[in-house]
């Protein structure tokens, strides 16, 4: 497995400490992790929504180019907006 941005390219140096910081102070919140990524359609969790970043496959290529979402998330009375990538639309071939 490997990290990607939201772009799909290498994450920054900012965007992994965002990554990373949280599982400093706590240790045990990788359950918190698991917690979250159960109900998450992305599967995607709190910490990588904060730093914009994704866990995909080593090999893994991008099969076509999606929009980009801004969701929002109400939690522990805090609202917090994250940009996300969306489904990527249909593409209908037209009749022969």
């Amino acid at each position: 497995m490997r990290i990607a941005d939201i772009r799909g390219g290498r994450p920054s140096l900012l965007q992994m400490t965002i990554r990373l910081v949280p599982l400093l102070p706590v240790p045990w919140s990788f359950l918190f992790d698991l917690g979250w990524i159960i109900d998450e359609p992305q599967r995607q969790t709190l910490r990588d929504k904060w730093a914009g970043t994704y866990v995909v496959r080593q090999g893994a290529k991008p099969i076509s180019t999606a929009p980009i979402h801004y969701k929002r998330i109400a939690f522990g009375g805090i609202f917090l907006i994250f940009p996300e990538v969306g489904r990527p639309e249909p593409v209908i071939q037209p009749p022969c």
